[in-house]
Parts: C-alpha cells; sequence; structure tokens
C-alpha cells in the first residue's frame, strides 16, 4: 500500500470515528449526515474527511473563504446550515477529539496485533 493511500484511508477512518460521536454533547446523526454529504468538498482528501464530521458532531460551520500571505482563498463551508463555532464548541471538539485518538489508538494497536 503506497503511503499516499494509507493516509486516505486514515482520514476516512477518523472521518468515521468522529461520525459515531465518540465525544460527549455531540450529534452523530448530524456528524454522520455531514460527513457524507460534505467530506468531498474540502480541497484535501485528507481534511475533508474528519473535519466535515467534526462540523456536523458540533453543529456547526466549518471552512470557508480565507486570505493566505494577502491571497484570498475561496473555499466551501463544511456544515453551512450550522451556527458559526463558539468557545463551548472548542470544549466539545477537545472532548471528541480524545475519544476519536483513544477509539483509533485501541484499533490500530489491535490490528497490529493481528498481523
Amino acid at each position: 500500500m503506497t503511503r499516499a493511500r494509507a493516509v486516505v484511508i486514515g482520514a476516512g477512518i477518523g472521518g468515521l470515528a468522529t461520525a459515531a460521536g465518540l465525544g460527549s454533547g455531540t450529534s452523530a446523526t448530524s456528524a454522520w449526515r455531514i460527513w457524507r454529504r460534505d467530506g468531498e468538498k474540502h480541497k484535501s482528501p485528507n481534511a475533508g474527511q474528519p473535519e466535515s464530521a467534526m462540523a456536523g458532531a458540533l453543529q456547526v460551520r466549518l471552512g470557508g473563504d480565507n486570505t493566505y500571505a494577502g491571497e484570498h482563498i475561496a473555499a466551501p463551508l463544511l456544515g453551512a446550515e450550522f451556527e458559526r463555532p463558539m468557545r463551548h464548541h472548542a470544549k466539545q471538539a477537545l472532548r471528541l477529539v480524545a475519544g476519536v485518538s483513544l477509539f483509533t489508538a485501541v484499533a490500530a494497536t489491535m490490528l497490529r496485533i493481528r498481523r
């Protein structure tokens, strides 16, 4: 398996784990729906999967236009129908990332042991 393919598979697993709602106070239903709908909209196939699932889980919009080194970069919103993120969403995101990290570490360890 090539490194690029492994990274894309890893991003998909991260998106799936996030969509599973492994954090408290998040919406697994919205995470799944937004991940499936918006995951491919992101310029990066690796970032789009978990970022769109996070947008749905927290029910916030992420992404959109930005400016890098003075240059305007157009980008789609992920979870466009939701509100902008607030401070309490950051706390939810930290809990969700911790849950997803634990899940993926256990899954990777189990896969490694089976080899």
